[in-house]
Parts: C-alpha cells; structure tokens; sequence
C-alpha cells in the first residue's frame, strides 16, 4: 500500500510539472534490476538510478551526472549506438523500444540489456532529450527473459516447425535457423555459436545471412530487435 501511495503521488507530481518522468521511472523501479536514465538533447546524462551506475562501474550515480557517452562508456562503439538512438528518438519524436545493446566493462567482459527510449519535453512541447529504462537479458543465466531462452532450448533437439508473425504474415523458419537467432539474440557471437553447434563459422553466417532475407531486415541489431518484438513459435 505504500509503495501504491508512492506512485500514485509521483504521478500528481509529474502532472503537474514537478517530477522528472526518469526520477519517477526511477522510483517506480528502485527494487527491481531495471537500469533509469534520463538525457538532455547532446546525450549528456541528467540522472539515473543505482543500476545504471553500477552498469558503468562507479558507486554512485552522481559521479556520472553531466557527462555524454563518450565519457561513460568503456568501449566507444558502446557510446556511438547510444548516442545514436537518442538522436533517432529526438529527431523522429517517436518512442523507440526493445533496442539491443552491450554495454562493456572495465574488467573487459560485456553484458547485453534491452532498452527502451522515450523524447522528453518541456511545457511547451519541445524535445529537450531522452528517457529510458532497460531490462539485462544476459546476466549469469538469472533474470526472467534469459530463463525463458533457456528453457526453449531444448525444443530444438525435437522435430518441431517453427515460425515467427511478422505484420500478420507468417514466416517459417529452419530448427537451425531458429536455434541460430535464439542464441545470437542471447547475445553469443557467430563464433560462439558455431562452436556450441559445432559447425563452421561461415555455415553460421549463412544462416544469419538467410534470417534476414526472410524477415526482411538489413542489419544484426536489426535482426535481434525483430526477434524480440516477435518471439519464435512452434508447433
């Protein structure tokens, strides 16, 4: 009942101008592994919670107040593809969801987490940055989505057809090439893969190839987004 008390008051707050949707995303969020961070319009952080800090290996969120991507970030790739959404979102003032990402460590280990961004506004209705929150989906096999893949695993080791509804068409897919983008989707390289399914490196690329030929997508972020918006099916 409080935690309800909470957010009912937030919301009054953001109503009325006096609650930053990301300090209410933030609140909202607080117990949950969920990263919150909220930008100005040239990507320089204005707030986050403790997740998104211990994301980029600092204690506490302040240290990373004021600063863009680039200074954040350990890998520059990394800072490149953040930035670049967040303009995507301003520029289109559109939301833009189930955006997969890694994030690299200091340590040199990565971790993938999907992210969605919303364009922030001022009273008059001007953008003035982004919002968002992501979920980790590869952190040691632990949180609900990444179980979920698991779980499915073993579906292909049967005789099944798989598909996947893309704008109402349907779209079958090979058990292989289904195994292929679950794990590319887990966030495991086409080396890592082929040696999982023990084939060759090229054989994986094919079938990476033949997925985006079929779902009509260009790109391997792309091709990851499509598989999380529309999960596979089988019967």
């Amino acid at each position: 009942m409080m935690q309800q008390d909470m957010t009912i008051n937030l919301l009054k707050q953001i109503h009325n101008g006096k609650t930053h949707l990301g300090e209410y995303l933030g609140a909202l969020f607080h117990d949950l592994p969920i990263g919150v961070f909220w930008k100005n319009r040239d990507s320089a952080l204005q707030g986050c919670n403790q997740r998104v800090a211990e994301a980029f290996d600092v204690l506490e969120p302040g240290e990373l107040l004021g600063k863009n991507d680039f200074e954040i970030c350990w890998n520059e790739s990394d800072a490149k593809f953040f930035i670049e959404t967040d303009q995507e979102v301003q520029r289109n003032n559109q939301p833009k969801f189930n955006i997969i990402e890694q994030i690299h460590h200091a340590n040199g280990r990565s971790s993938t987490i999907c992210t969605t961004k919303f364009p922030v506004y001022d009273a008059l209705k001007n953008i003035i940055g982004t919002t968002g929150f992501w979920i980790p989906i590869d952190i040691n096999l632990t949180n609900l989505m990444h179980s979920y893949l698991r779980n499915i695993a073993h579906v292909f080791r049967k005789e099944n057809n798989y598909y996947m509804i893309i704008d109402t068409q349907i779209v079958h897919l090979t058990a292989r090439q289904a195994e292929c983008l679950v794990h590319l989707s887990m966030g495991k390289t086409i080396k890592q893969i082929a040696n999982m399914l023990d084939c060759a490196n090229s054989t994986i690329e094919d079938h990476i190839f033949r997925l985006k030929q079929k779902l009509g997508v260009y790109t391997t972020p792309s091709l990851i987004d499509c598989f999380w918006q529309n999960p596979i099916r089988w019967f």
